[in-house]
C-alpha cells in the first residue's frame, strides 16, 4: 500500500488473513483487519474502513491487544474526522492515548501515543 499498487495490497491481504484464520493466528487479525481498512479508506470507501477497523478492534478488545487498540483508536479518530464528526473523533484519540500511555514514557507505545496526541492537537486548532 506504502508504494500505492493497491491491487497487489489486495491480494497480499486477502492471502494473509485466510491463512491466520486458518491456523487460528488470532493475534495477527488485528493488524491485517486494520490494512484492510486503510486499503479502503485509501480507496475512498470509508463505510468499508469503518467496518472493517471495528472488526479488528473487536478482537483487540476481546484479546486485550492494548497496543493494537490504540492504532485501532487513532485510525477509528481519523476516519471520524473525515466523516465531521468531531465528537467521535475526540474520544477515539483520549482511547488510543490511554491505551498507548501504558505506564508513561519511556515505557509507552510512542507512535500511536504521538499520533492520538496530534489528532487530538489538530482539533483544537481546527477549533
Amino acid at each position: 500500500m506504502e508504494g500505492k499498487d493497491l491491487n497487489a495490497a489486495v491480494t497480499h491481504l486477502t492471502e494473509a488473513l485466510t491463512r491466520c484464520r486458518r491456523i487460528n493466528l488470532v493475534e495477527l487479525e488485528p493488524d491485517i483487519l486494520l490494512a484492510w481498512a486503510r486499503w479502503h479508506r485509501a480507496r475512498g470507501n470509508a463505510q468499508e474502513a469503518q467496518s472493517h477497523a471495528e472488526e479488528a478492534l473487536a478482537i483487540a478488545d476481546r484479546c486485550e491487544y492494548r497496543l493494537k487498540q490504540a492504532e485501532i483508536h487513532n485510525f477509528l479518530a481519523l476516519l471520524a474526522l473525515d466523516a465531521g464528526n468531531r465528537a467521535s473523533a475526540r474520544q477515539h484519540a483520549e482511547i488510543a492515548k490511554e491505551r498507548a500511555w501504558c505506564d508513561g514514557p519511556p515505557h509507552c507505545y510512542k507512535p500511536a501515543l504521538d499520533e492520538a496526541e496530534r489528532i487530538l492537537e489538530r482539533m483544537k486548532d481546527e477549533g
